[in-house]
């Protein structure tokens, strides 16, 4: 998807240079060269209109509109048009309107858009500059500088924020023996896994035996804990060698003979784990997630059995491996007419107490300093999500972020060596070979087609 949208956007690039040398040498906007933050009085008088560009469910449209109203009528001078819908035509409307210099003032964006865009067209504002007008230190640092920064710009600012996180019913774990609140490693989680195998035949460690879960919550978090990089860099080369490959595979191996989920042959029939009876009648002990929000349904289910833990990762490792990212990012368009009126308003959304009761959980968990006050006074988001969030940020990965390694050809061909190694048809070894194998050939074609 995001391939396609960067070559659409590579098309219509030099339609960007010519309307950009157009509107620098026919722009009368002075408000870009203010970088002080300062906003006179005249100009707060000055009649204002700003072009709000989201996508989003029918939850989303009406907190976002009932904020836009209560901020038109605290600041009468602006007028602020929301356009909204959702996903499916977002990224081609987008591409379109920065190529053809009609872009909104505000826009909301996939966290994995803004460094490649600024990179190609300089098409965002550096909020660092305006640091009168919204104060960046009231975001996590992991999510500015691994998805929000290019050199030393800001470039884009969280919505909200996810998390891997891991979830337990931690009833079934003292009843194995499995001590709570430990620093896991993925040698606990294999001690943990035959512990509670242990009770009986029907029960598993984790519910997580999909190939798609193996992949994205085990492969690539246990071969980038090992390396400390990217499991593709963004030169699209590896970043990993044969070896770490094997060992990772033959972790994952060893997990599946051991019995820590259950059989691959039996993927449950259930849509979740929420709705899966082995979870709910006490017989799965855990699961892992690549998003906080997924974590909500499954502790439902068993009540005050659940809880969440710190995601495992290598005690030896380079790095926690632990992935944290913004559920989407806010953006404002370097051509806006009223740059500084735009990022009132982008600060208004997560600053104003009356705004963040509004918006709620509706882009994310909030991970603005007073959004995480707001919502934990106001019980605004469960406190489960609250936790497993804190301990994912807290214990976050410093591996920047590469969208080459969230391919879905890539995970793909991961997930389908997996599934034949773990059905006897390869060995570890073999299994490295065959997915290094498919790796450099759809690398070399994703070089040559970018």
């Amino acid at each position: 998807m995001m391939k396609k949208f960067m070559r659409v956007l590579g098309i219509v690039m030099s339609t960007v240079i010519i309307v950009g040398i157009m509107a620098a040498c026919t722009s009368n906007n002075t408000s870009g060269n203010n970088t002080s933050g300062s906003t006179s009085a005249s100009a707060e008088k000055k009649p204002v209109s700003i072009r709000f560009l989201w996508w989003g469910t029918d939850v989303r449209h009406k907190a976002t509109l009932a904020v836009i109203d209560m901020y038109q009528k605290a600041f009468p001078n602006v007028t602020i048009e929301g356009e909204y819908g959702g996903f499916d035509s977002y990224q081609d409307k987008l591409t379109t309107q920065l190529a053809g210099g009609t872009a909104p003032d505000l826009m909301q964006l996939s966290f994995t858009w803004p460094i490649d865009l600024q990179k190609k067209g300089g098409f965002f504002v550096d909020l660092s500059k305006y640091p009168k007008l919204i104060d960046l230190s009231m975001f996590p640092n992991s999510l500015i500088d691994g998805f929000g920064k290019v050199g030393n710009a800001v470039v884009a600012v969280p919505t909200g924020a996810s998390a891997y996180g891991f979830i337990v019913n931690k009833n079934l774990l003292t009843k194995a023996g499995v001590p709570l609140n430990q620093k896991w490693t993925w040698d606990g989680f294999l001690d943990a896994a035959k512990k509670v195998h242990a009770l009986g035949g029907d029960y598993y460690f984790s519910y997580d035996n999909r190939k798609v879960d193996l992949f994205q919550k085990y492969l690539r978090p246990y071969l980038e804990a090992r390396t400390g990089q990217n499991m593709i860099k963004d030169d699209y080369s590896l970043g990993f060698t044969r070896d770490n490959l094997v060992e990772a595979l033959s972790y994952i191996k060893t997990l599946n003979d051991n019995k820590a989920w259950p059989p691959v042959s039996e993927v449950s029939s259930a849509a979740s784990l929420a709705e899966d009876p082995r979870w709910i009648n006490g017989k799965i002990a855990s699961s892992l997630s690549v998003w906080v929000s997924s974590v909500l349904p499954g502790a439902k289910a068993i009540g005050d059995a659940a809880d969440v833990e710190i995601f495992p990762t290598l005690a030896n490792g380079k790095d926690t491996a632990i992935a944290s990212q913004p559920a989407q990012d806010f953006s404002v368009n370097a051509r806006s007419a009223n740059i500084e009126e735009t990022i009132k308003f982008l600060n208004y959304l997560f600053t104003d107490e009356q705004a963040l009761k509004i918006l709620k959980d509706t882009r994310g968990v909030p991970v603005s300093k007073k959004g995480i006050e707001v919502a934990e006074a106001n019980k605004l988001v469960d406190p489960i999500i609250t936790k497993c969030l804190k301990l994912g940020l807290d214990n976050s990965t410093s591996i920047p972020y590469c969208p080459i390694s969230d391919d879905s050809e890539i995970k793909n061909a991961g997930q389908d060596v997996i599934e034949m190694m773990l059905f006897g048809k390869l060995t570890p070894n073999a299994a490295a070979d065959e997915m290094i194998s498919r790796y450099n050939v759809l690398l070399r074609e994703m070089k040559a087609g970018k």
